[in-house]
């Protein structure tokens, strides 16, 4: 039998989402190996699934945590009927106590009516099975089993101290401002000459419109979260926290520790209490004095790349319970966590259940703040600052009020600064993000050229370091990756390029790795315990998420663009939005505008949410570029294709794609004006309030008077939100009088609509 503290540990679960992590677990401990979870939001009544080794047995999974038991059983199982899943055996698994009788009864119900086999576990079994069998599931979900957490060994390295001794806050707050250093010292490629940015943040709730400076953010609730897009400086924001906090224990000798975690660091065999733990190894500090610490409320834990955790689920899911832990275990700390706000679910973590994290994003630099920094970066050479403004068009109100135009760029803080480093080597601005970062890693290489010589070029370290991006994507690493993973990858890499005549054939492959860690786009961990994916394992890590992504980029263009390679197929099972949105974005910004055509099609087939967010993401020239490409794809000669040319005109409704198909109707013959017609509007109808939909009607309004009256029956439907009277007269006119096909058009539309 199950303990009592178990199963009312049990009966007590609030985190629903731990709870489907807990249950996965234990299936996969009772025999289903193989288990996929499926849980969430809108999961059809499936929480898991789980197929035979010889694929002819599916058991589906529903797992509960509500009193009424029943009724959530009734309606998984309908869910699962009314979706038509495949479905052999169904497995409940619910906190309630279920009497024998009533299992008797329901798996005679559930065969009679479904014809499937049910299998539940009560709260009775799970107890159980956790108490006798699967003690370990205690160990890895303590936010379930948070009776037992003060006898649950949940770190590799036990206390070590008989009794705790104090740290010597002198020497801790010295650390970190070395740290500091070294940090700006690694930095220097991409921050140029330090200089600080006046950074605000603004609550994501609409009930505070409040601008506070970002240094403030960690006094505005004990834990907060700090969002913002790649560059924006977050990390910075981090450290200067972090110094801040370091000179006043300096100068008073009090004051909150500040901790700075890279999540990027984390793994289940490295949590975050163990990551906390490392920041101190270099002044010799024991656990039970942290824990002191953490116990007496006296940090200020700031806990960087929540964006940067493993993807795979269970990791994710795993560093999710971690965090939460870690909240639930040191409540009287401050913490300030950070991610990208692409990244960041509001669900992730929470105060209380269900009641998120409050979230505030860095504001990009306005206007006034973009000149002031050029102007004081070229406090000397006022003509240089005058000409960079003006090759940003800062004054363009027309530029300004496009938000895809390159000006934005600049408003974020690192890209302002590459900007700056491109126009002092060069004397103009790149044209857009993608180029921008092309050019500073040649700066990079090119720099360290100038101190050795090179043995390899840029586009032998473009397919290195690519397929090193890529393969940390595929074994669950991200921005901070084991060493020997490392190595092996670029060995057997400059292989195939020796094979391929890239790299010469006496370059071996540890020259090639010289290379690429003097080149300052990896860093190696050394001796550093706080930079470590595990206990033991040396890591090494990216220089910035901006410089990952622009090398995955490169390999996701050799993969998917370039004919005949073996991977297009399980990359693309590999894309979804997020971590993929910039890489793509900058992939789209790479190519031509007939390989980008190319690659947004395959992006619009694959993951429509990602194909968005790449398209919006290229400057307003570009996009009308790739927009004009991707319609010609679809539309020249033999290569007519409405159907496809409908979907990614329907995945992609904003307005250079809108003013792409106006171009291309009045240079099409006449019968392909009207499925043009019926595309733009769809787009008016179905996107109706946005700027591709307003673009959408703006040219009906001038199609509706067409001689073609296909042209003209489509042009009413698009109009009908804008302008309904004027639409019903132009259809009523062309039932009365058109040609027996377009009455039936009117007369299909009338019934569909319900227009009586």
């Amino acid at each position: 039998m199950g303990s009592k503290r178990t199963k009312s540990q049990l009966r007590d679960v609030t985190d629903y989402r731990g709870f489907e992590s807990f249950c996965h677990d234990l299936m996969a401990l009772c025999g289903y190996e193989k288990i996929v979870p499926l849980g969430g939001f809108r999961d059809k009544g499936r929480d898991a699934v789980h197929v035979s080794q010889a694929g002819n047995y599916i058991t589906i999974f529903a797992y509960s945590v509500r009193e009424d038991w029943k009724t959530k059983l009734a309606e998984d199982l309908r869910k699962v009927r009314y979706h038509g899943h495949d479905c052999d055996q169904l497995v409940f698994i619910t906190t309630e106590d279920v009497s024998a009788g009533d299992i008797d009864h329901w798996q005679a119900e559930v065969k009679h009516e479904f014809g499937w086999k049910l299998e539940i576990y009560a709260l009775e079994r799970i107890a159980t099975l956790v108490d006798t069998l699967y003690a370990e599931l205690k160990r890895l979900h303590p936010n379930i089993f948070y009776l037992d957490a003060t006898s649950l060994d949940i770190l590799d390295q036990p206390s070590q101290d008989t009794s705790p001794k104090p740290i010597d806050l002198h020497r801790y707050a010295e650390h970190i401002l070395n740290a500091f250093a070294e940090w700006q010292e690694r930095y220097t490629p991409l921050l140029a000459e330090y200089r600080e940015f006046e950074l605000y943040v603004v609550s994501t709730s609409p009930f505070d419109t409040q601008r506070v400076p970002v240094l403030q953010v960690s006094h505005l609730a004990p834990a907060v979260v700090l969002l913002g897009e790649s560059g924006a400086g977050k990390t910075t924001a981090l450290w200067r926290m972090a110094v801040d906090l370091s000179n006043q224990l300096i100068q008073s000798g009090s004051g909150h520790l500040p901790v700075l975690v890279g999540l990027r660091n984390w793994s289940p065999d490295c949590p975050a209490r163990q990551l906390i733990q490392n920041q101190f190894a270099a002044i010799g500090a024991g656990y039970d004095t942290i824990e002191e610490e953490l116990i007496g409320g006296n940090c200020l834990l700031l806990i960087d790349g929540l964006n940067e955790l493993p993807h795979r689920f269970d990791h994710r899911d795993a560093a999710r319970r971690d965090l939460q832990n870690l909240l639930d275990a040191y409540p009287g700390n401050q913490y300030v966590f950070t991610c990208r706000t692409l990244h960041y679910d509001p669900q992730f973590l929470t105060q209380k259940p269900d009641q998120p994290l409050p979230c505030f994003e860095i504001q990009r630099l306005d206007r006034q703040r973009v000149e002031e920094y050029v102007r004081r970066y070229f406090k000397n050479n006022v003509s240089s600052a005058d000409d960079l403004l003006a090759q940003l068009e800062l004054s363009s109100d027309h530029k300004w009020g496009e938000q895809a135009s390159f000006v934005h760029l600049a408003r974020i803080p690192l890209h302002l600064q590459m900007i700056i480093a491109e126009y002092e080597c060069s004397g103009q601005i790149p044209p857009n993000k993608a180029e921008m970062l092309r050019t500073f890693v040649s700066h990079m290489v090119a720099r360290d050229r100038v101190r050795q010589a090179a043995r390899v070029g840029v586009y032998a370290k473009e397919r290195v370091l690519g397929r090193l991006a890529y393969k940390s994507i595929e074994n669950d690493y991200y921005l901070s990756l084991p060493r020997s993973f490392a190595e092996t990858i670029l060995a057997e890499t400059v292989q195939i390029l020796r094979s391929q005549g890239v790299v010469p054939t006496h370059i071996s492959a540890a020259s090639v790795w010289d290379e690429i860690l003097s080149n300052n786009f990896l860093a190696a961990a050394h001796n550093d315990p706080s930079r470590r994916i595990s206990g033991s394992t040396p890591a090494l890590e990216w220089l910035h998420q901006l410089v990952f992504d622009y090398f995955l980029a490169c390999e996701t263009i050799r993969i998917l663009v370039v004919p005949g390679t073996e991977e297009a197929s399980q990359l693309r099972g590999m894309l979804f939005a997020g971590i993929w949105d910039q890489p793509c974005q900058i992939a789209l910004g790479l190519l031509d505008a007939k390989q980008g055509a190319r690659l947004l099609g395959i992006l619009v087939r694959v993951h429509q949410r990602l194909a968005q967010h790449s398209f919006q993401g290229q400057s307003e020239e570009d996009a009308a570029i790739l927009a004009d490409a991707v319609i010609k794809r679809f539309t020249e000669g033999s290569g007519w294709d409405e159907e496809m040319l409908e979907k990614i005109s329907l995945a992609l409704p904003y307005v250079p794609i809108v003013n792409g198909l106006i171009h291309c109707f009045r240079t099409s013959e006449e019968y392909k004006r009207g499925w043009i017609a019926k595309i733009v509007s769809r787009i008016a109808r179905e996107c109706h309030g946005s700027a591709g939909g307003k673009r959408a009607e703006d040219i009906l309004e001038s199609w509706i008077a067409n001689r073609n009256e296909i042209v003209r029956f489509h042009s009413a439907t698009g109009l009908w939100e804008r302008d309904p009277g004027h639409a019903a007269f132009v259809l009523r006119g062309l039932y009365n009088s058109g040609s027996p096909w377009v009455q039936d058009m009117v007369r299909d539309l009338v019934d569909e609509w319900g227009l009586y």
